[in-house]
């Protein structure tokens, strides 16, 4: 793919941040299916930012920027992404993603097949399917996330979708994404047509190995509170903060904790049966690692540097 002349014109959009375990793979997967992924960088302290430098010189259709400014202030990142790559090259449609989500389906004629059902000017909704760490596959997940993935939730308890938007290449700046890109409205009020992908899947993978999940917890509770001190009493970021409290309080993310985590990422908190909460699946997948080598970057060394990052960017801000 990264053909930008092809039509229709599928978008990609990102907002990223410490990802060198699994940015390359979700690059070259989705980009079978997008003609063009635009990326923004958060603020990276691993080797995210030189990954994506390496790809961008492979792929002409990739693009990437940077925003180091600390704060979980996706929503607003992605909206002014939305605005801006709307204007600059009139895609047909825009699908907004993490760099934990990759496109699932057969092929590009499948996916474009699926989404002629979105109505102009309206979303599909594209479900999740989340890949879990099991007991017995905490070594082999961690060696090459994604693909080493052998288990899927059998549900998903809510179901959480992300939205593809139809822009019919046109520049419609009404559109505003929700928090997590799950919802899209209109902000001049006018209905947003929905309809359900349910012949596509979005490949989900939030939890893949101790480091990555420490990390993620820490310097994400650490991002929340920056963007809003009092966060802890509004309940948003819930799992987070309460993930955040077990590791301040000493408590060691084992085995048990991290698959626990994995199964419940997202998920109403239940007793856990492990055999009857996965099924054995292995996800379909099209890459090859050429610049990373599937490992996230220790997580006291990630925290260390994202937390000396936050203070200069902060302090920077006031010059």
């Amino acid at each position: 793919m990264g053909d930008f002349t092809q039509e229709p014109k599928l978008l990609g959009i990102s907002v990223v941040k410490n990802e060198q375990d699994i940015i390359e793979p979700f690059v070259r997967h989705n980009l079978q299916f997008l003609n063009r992924l635009i990326v923004l960088d958060n603020g990276s302290v691993d080797r995210t930012t030189e990954i994506l430098e390496e790809l961008q010189r492979e792929y002409p259709t990739l693009v990437v920027g940077h925003d180091d400014e600390f704060g979980h202030k996706q929503r607003q990142r992605m909206n002014r992404m939305l605005i801006e790559a709307q204007s600059t090259y009139q895609p047909d449609f825009v699908m907004p993603l993490d760099a934990d989500e990759f496109l699932g389906a057969s092929d590009r004629n499948t996916f474009l097949e699926a989404l002629k059902s979105i109505p102009c000017g309206g979303c599909g909704v594209l479900p999740w399917q989340t890949f879990v760490i099991t007991p017995d596959t905490v070594g082999v997940c961690e060696a090459d996330p994604p693909s080493s993935f052998q288990w899927r939730r059998r549900k998903e308890l809510p179901l959480y979708s992300k939205v593809v938007l139809r822009t019919a290449g046109k520049n419609r700046c009404d559109f505003e994404l929700d928090f997590g890109s799950h919802n899209a409205i209109s902000i001049t009020d006018r209905e947003v047509g929905r309809v359900s992908l349910e012949t596509l899947r979005l490949l989900h993978f939030p939890v893949r190995s101790r480091d990555q999940f420490v990390a993620r917890i820490v310097v994400g509770w650490m991002a929340n509170l920056t963007r809003d001190p009092n966060v802890r009493s509004t309940g948003l970021g819930w799992q987070k903060r309460d993930n955040f409290d077990r590791i301040a309080q000493g408590q060691t993310v084992d085995t048990a904790t991290l698959c626990e985590s994995s199964l419940l990422y997202a998920q109403d908190s239940r007793p856990i049966d492990w055999q009857a909460d996965v099924v054995a699946e292995a996800p379909k997948l099209a890459y090859e690692r050429r610049y990373s080598d599937g490992k996230a970057m220790d997580a006291i060394q990630l925290i260390a540097r994202a937390w000396e990052q936050s203070l200069r960017v902060t302090s920077g801000s006031c010059v």
